[in-house]
C-alpha cells in the first residue's frame, strides 16, 4: 500500500518594510522564501531516495493564521506522494473543509461495535475518532493518542476505525497499548464513504456529534522530534478543550 507520507511545519512572521515570507521549521530553524524552496527540494529528493521516483509531487497544505501590513503567516504541511495520490488527496481536503460543520452520526457504525464497546460510548461527549491501518510506523502516534486519552478519557469517547481484519487488529493489540474503542470496518465502508486516502486521519465532534477539527499525519515520538510532537499534542489537545 502507497502511503503519503506528511511533515508538519509552522511558517511565524518575521517584520520587513512589506509582507515577507520566513519559514520556521519543526527545530526552529528560520529559512528566506529562497532557503525554503531548497529545502522542500532537498526533501523531495529525500523522499525520493527512500521511497522511490514515483514520489514525485508535493502537496503544501496552507491555512491562515494572521496577516498585517509587514508579514503573512500560514500554518502548513508539506505532503509527499505519488502525483496521482497527492490529486486524491487535494481533493481529499476539499471534501474534509465540506465536512467540517456537519454531523458524523457514529449511531450509524454502532453494528460494527462489540456490544460491551457501545456500552462505553457516551454520545454526549465529545468525541475523538482516529483513522488507521495496522501498521508498525504508527505505533508513536498511538503512544500520543494514549495520553490524550488518559488525560481526557473521562469526558471525552475516544474512537478508532481501521478497515483492516479483526484478526490484524486483535494481533497489533496484542503487542501494542493502544486505549481506544476499536470499530473494525473490514470492507473499509465507513472510510469509502469518507472518501479517505490519507492515513492516520484524525476528526474531533463536539457535543451535537459535529465535525469541528480534521487532520491527517503521524505523530512523532518526543525523543526523536520534541518540537513536533508538542505542537502537534497541543494542538490536538487545545482543540478537545475548547469543546469540553
Amino acid at each position: 500500500m502507497k502511503k503519503i507520507l506528511t511533515i508538519f511545519v509552522v511558517i511565524l512572521p518575521f517584520f520587513a518594510f512589506s509582507q515577507a515570507k520566513y519559514y520556521q521549521d519543526s527545530k526552529g530553524k528560520i529559512l528566506n522564501e529562497n532557503e525554503y524552496f531548497q529545502k522542500k527540494q532537498v526533501e523531495l529528493e529525500n523522499i525520493q531516495n527512500k521511497s522511490g521516483k514515483s514520489y514525485d509531487a508535493v502537496y503544501e497544505d496552507l491555512n491562515l493564521k494572521s496577516s498585517s501590513q509587514d508579514s503573512i503567516i500560514y500554518t502548513y504541511r508539506l505532503v509527499f506522494g505519488p502525483k496521482e495520490m497527492i490529486v486524491k488527496f487535494k481533493k481529499e481536503k476539499e471534501k474534509q473543509e465540506k465536512l467540517k460543520n456537519t454531523r458524523f452520526v457514529i449511531r450509524r457504525y454502532f453494528d460494527f461495535l462489540k456490544s460491551e464497546d457501545k456500552k462505553k460510548l457516551d454520545l454526549s461527549k465529545p468525541t475523538f475518532i482516529y483513522f488507521w491501518v495496522p501498521e508498525s510506523d504508527e505505533t508513536t502516534t498511538h503512544i500520543a493518542l494514549n495520553e490524550l486519552q488518559e488525560t481526557y478519557g473521562d469526558k471525552v469517547n475516544f474512537v478508532s476505525v481501521t478497515f483492516a481484519t479483526r484478526e490484524q487488529v486483535k494481533e497489533y493489540l496484542r503487542t501494542h497499548k493502544f486505549n481506544f474503542i476499536h470499530i473494525v470496518d473490514q470492507k473499509g465502508s465507513i472510510t469509502k464513504e469518507l472518501e479517505l486516502v490519507n492515513y492516520p486521519t484524525y476528526f474531533i465532534l463536539d457535543k451535537d456529534q459535529k465535525i469541528k477539527f480534521i487532520k491527517n499525519g503521524d505523530i512523532p515520538s518526543e525523543k526523536t522530534n520534541e518540537a513536533l510532537y508538542k505542537t502537534a499534542m497541543k494542538q490536538l489537545g487545545d482543540t478537545i478543550a475548547e469543546l469540553l
